[in-house]
């Protein structure tokens, strides 16, 4: 990536049904993203237009950065990216995720769903369920999240640490 200040890293990790967002939800925000000449890069199922990275560069990624966003489901990176330099967005449903002690601003985006968060697997509580919590979740307030982030002046990398 020839600008890693103008970027954003997608983290569409979930392995579980009901932590995911749709597939098509993820696409429609990468083509904003670039749209707007943000640099993207995703883990995860391929998505048009952006730099694909593999498992083993994923966690490398996210804790070099700079990046101006990382955008993430409920995923085992998801801790990692909150206590890092970067503005987080987290996708989520029926988690009950909890951000008071991340150092940086977050973000977190959940579904207008009234059960939301259940702490259930799913709208079925089974590992192959699907949660109508991330169903609803619009790209209008994933959006949200991610322009408050945008609108941060830019981080310093890590090795500027204090």
């Amino acid at each position: 990536m020839s600008d890693p200040e103008g970027a954003a890293l997608l983290l569409p990790l979930a392995q579980e049904p009901w932590r995911r967002w749709a597939t098509t939800g993820w696409q429609a925000l990468a083509n904003i993203l670039l749209a707007r000449g943000l640099q993207v890069a995703a883990a995860g199922p391929p998505l048009d237009g952006v730099t694909s990275l593999g498992a083993g560069e994923t966690e490398v990624a996210l804790l070099r950065g700079p990046w101006r966003v990382v955008v993430s489901d409920c995923n085992p990176l998801l801790g990692s990216a909150l206590q890092g330099l970067w503005p987080v967005v987290a996708l989520v449903g029926p988690d009950d995720i909890k951000i008071d002690n991340a150092p940086s601003p977050h973000w977190l985006v959940r579904s207008p769903a009234y059960c939301a968060p259940c702490r259930q697997m799913g709208c079925s509580n089974r590992p192959d369920s699907a949660a109508v919590c991330l169903d609803w979740l619009s790209l209008r307030q994933v959006l949200r999240g991610v322009d408050a982030a945008l609108e941060l002046p830019r981080h310093v990398g890590p090795a500027n640490r204090l």
